[in-house]
């Protein structure tokens, strides 16, 4: 028992996706089409909206998800707020735009009052220039500013803000490498100087034990008469040489 779909279309692509039905390569190839120019569309406007070159653009559109510092990092986002704070920013920014729409009425106002089409037409060709700032458009009109001086100083901006963001970037990334430098070298140093310590502490344990006179230097000073004395002894009666009779006569004290 079981079911089957029957898909009538007037095309080869028509009814693609329908419940149950079969998935063609045709289909999948379509599909995987849509997706792509979503895609393009979404990292234009993502890229225009956020001054973004190709290269940043691709690094961050992985399809991967990013936390809060990480997207804000990459300026994927301006800040990291709680929800009243943003709410707040919302806020100014919506008095912004309108501050913004209040200039362009004054100006329209007054170019209709004097006769002067000319001037709203200029206005309008600087707005459609700069459609993501209408604030710094009205600015530049204001300032009798063209077109192309106003897009030649945003452009500017743009670069220096750039310019600005990576020397940053570069003095993070020194401060950073310093930083991990001179916690090596602590790190050395500390380590040094518990090597140090612990030969220190061995070397007066074996003085206070009373060490071997070759290999450690010399012996407890209440041991070291009766020691040497020894020493020449056992050279003397076995006829070897002082360095062995100083080792057979420590090893006969320290038993």
């Amino acid at each position: 028992m079981g079911a089957k779909v029957h898909v009538v279309s007037s095309g080869e692509l028509k009814g693609a996706g329908v419940p149950g039905s079969e998935v063609t390569d045709a289909h999948l190839d379509m599909f995987q089409d849509l997706i792509d120019g979503y895609a393009k569309i979404f990292k234009s406007s993502v890229a225009k909206a956020r001054g973004f070159d190709n290269d940043h653009i691709n690094l961050v559109s992985t399809g991967r998800t990013w936390l809060a510092d990480e997207a804000k990092s990459l300026r994927l986002i301006d800040a990291v707020a709680a929800y009243d704070e943003t709410k707040i920013f919302n806020t100014i920014l919506k008095r912004k735009l309108a501050m913004t729409e209040n200039e362009k009425q004054e100006i329209a106002d007054k170019a209709k009052a004097e006769g002067k089409q000319e001037v709203m037409d200029k206005l309008n060709e600087m707005l459609a220039a700069f459609p993501d700032d209408p604030g710094f458009a009205v600015e530049a009109f204001k300032a009798g500013k063209t077109v192309a001086d106003a897009q030649f100083e945003k452009e500017k901006a743009n670069v220096e803000k750039m310019r600005a963001e990576v020397e940053a970037e570069k003095a993070e990334l020194e401060a950073e490498k310093q930083a991990k430098l001179e916690a090596e070298k602590q790190a050395e140093a500390e380590a040094a100087k518990a090597a140090e310590e612990a030969k220190a502490e061995a070397e007066k344990a074996e003085a206070v034990q009373g060490a071997d006179p070759v290999e450690h230097g010399e012996p407890a000073a209440e041991q070291k008469d009766d020691l040497v004395e020894l020493g020449r002894k056992i050279a003397a009666e076995e006829k070897i040489s002082i360095k062995d009779a100083m080792r057979k006569a420590y090893a006969m004290k320290k038993n």
